[in-house]
């Protein structure tokens, strides 16, 4: 496409503000011992935590589920919290096994779907139109549940309780949990543990077995390259680790453009018993994806990363993702919280390229502000030259209301769903304002003030459209 004059000087303006992002840190720092700690303890009890929106779908999860943007609901699921306590809101009488910071997605979710809240636990909804009814048509009580506004009682899509939770309860609760903040300490500490010096060398044993053995008293570290970890089938324990030598696998997927589709492979010689001490981490991770294969012990921590769980292997651990997919023939998340606090030997040649500073905030508390890092490559979308004025997109639609309601009837059974459409950008609107100017006769000068408005303009545009496509915090 011709290029004209004013187009030509848009690349520019957008290079020098990108010439002013935060560089990377010094190649070649001395190796410095950093104690993490266990990357789970800032969660508030919650399992399964997102950054963003969510979608559920295959069988269950045994502990409680946060979720920072939207709930779409799948096919079938139950979220049934093992063990006693958990996160209690403000004024509630119950711990929250369902956390949801924005809404319940009911027209993105399947038209029978039903979402079962187990253990007489509650729910939390930071948008929810309407009102919650606990009592029925004779003032009796009946379990609490959420269909889409203007829906009856028995209609699904739906989320039911087993207990009557007041309907003040349920929502507008938005805000209990600052998941902006939470996960910018959750790429903080991936990142540092990205730098972890390996000490655990991983021994072929022929064709795609794979054996190890961990040291004692002190955190053991296994490095792999996604393509590695994809080409494992048996991962071997020649001992179990244990929360005196916990395991943390680290998984680099730079040469993968940070996606990974791969079958969790057979961990031979640890069971459930070994599942707190194992964490799998992907700190530079965009896109996983879990195909097939056998139970993958341990927890996965991936804040950067879209999880995508079509496997019907169960997950044994604590899920910690941008967002999820899980379904319909996704199998389920066991309750298995990680309990081990790792440290180790920084290794310099390992460090990411989004590496923040190595100190480290402690688990749960405001980190500093992650640096701004670009997301994941796009193509760049086809754009016809220019308009002098351009016109500024309005406000996105509300997204339709919902409500809470109660029914003592038994829940139908649901069948599986199609995947939810990806999550949608917040998108951000550019302003710019000209100040009123007296007529001196300069022509040129009005025509280059004119030229800079229409450039200002134009580039807001630009960005705007930028956002809609693509809105994450920064260094997600």
């Amino acid at each position: 496409m011709r290029t004209t004059g004013l187009a030509a000087v848009i690349p520019a303006v957008v290079c020098g503000l990108c010439a002013v992002s935060p560089g990377t840190p010094a190649a070649g720092a001395h190796e410095t011992s950093t104690v993490i700690g266990n990357p789970m303890a800032g969660n508030h009890g919650f399992g399964v935590v997102t950054r963003r929106d969510a979608r559920l779908g295959g069988t269950e999860s045994g502990s409680a589920v946060a979720v920072g943007g939207d709930l779409a609901l799948g096919s079938r699921y139950t979220v049934a919290p093992r063990g006693a306590g958990g996160f209690v809101a403000p004024g509630d009488a119950r711990p929250t096994a369902l956390l949801v910071d924005g809404a319940v997605d009911f027209p993105g979710s399947a038209v029978d779907a039903v979402l079962r809240v187990a253990g007489d636990r509650y729910v939390k909804v930071g948008d929810l139109g309407g009102g919650a009814r606990t009592t029925g048509m004779n003032g009796t009580p009946v379990r609490t549940r959420l269909v889409a506004a203007g829906a009856g009682y028995g209609t699904t899509p739906r989320v039911e309780l087993t207990t009557a939770q007041p309907p003040p309860s349920v929502g507008p609760a938005r805000g209990l949990i600052d998941f902006g903040t939470l996960f910018a300490g959750h790429r903080q500490r991936a990142d540092a543990l990205a730098r972890c010096r390996a000490t655990v060398t991983p021994r072929d044993a022929g064709g795609a077995t794979v054996r190890v053995r961990l040291a004692d008293d002190r955190t053991n570290v296994l490095r792999l390259t996604g393509a590695r970890l994809a080409g494992i089938r048996v991962l071997a324990f020649e001992n179990r680790p244990t929360a005196a030598r916990p395991l943390v696998i680290v998984v680099d997927t730079t040469a993968e453009g940070g996606e990974l589709s791969w079958r969790t492979p057979t961990m031979a010689g640890v069971g459930g018993e070994g599942a707190p001490y194992i964490l799998w981490t992907f700190a530079d991770a965009t896109d996983i994806a879990l195909t097939a294969g056998d139970t993958l012990t341990g927890s996965v921590y991936a804040p950067r990363a879209e999880l995508t769980d079509g496997s019907p292997a169960d997950i044994e651990g604590d899920v910690v993702v941008r967002a999820l997919k899980a379904g319909p023939l996704a199998g389920g998340i066991r309750n298995a919280p990680f309990a081990a606090e790792p440290s180790c030997d920084d290794d310099p040649a390992a460090a990411p390229a989004h590496s923040p500073s190595p100190a480290l905030s402690p688990p749960g508390a405001p980190g500093p502000e992650p640096k701004p890092e670009p997301g994941p490559k796009r193509e760049p979308d086809a754009e016809p030259e220019p308009e002098p004025e351009p016109a500024v997109p309005g406000p996105e639609p509300e997204p339709a209301a919902s409500e809470a309601v109660t029914d003592a009837r038994p829940p139908s059974e649901p069948s599986p769903a199609e995947p939810s459409p990806a999550p949608r950008g917040e998108p951000r609107a550019e302003r710019a304002e000209g100040a009123e100017m007296a007529d001196t006769g300069a022509r040129p000068k009005l025509w280059l003030l004119g030229a800079g408005a229409v450039l200002l303009v134009t580039t807001g545009a630009v960005l705007t459209r930028a956002s809609r496509r693509d809105h994450r915090d920064p260094g997600e």
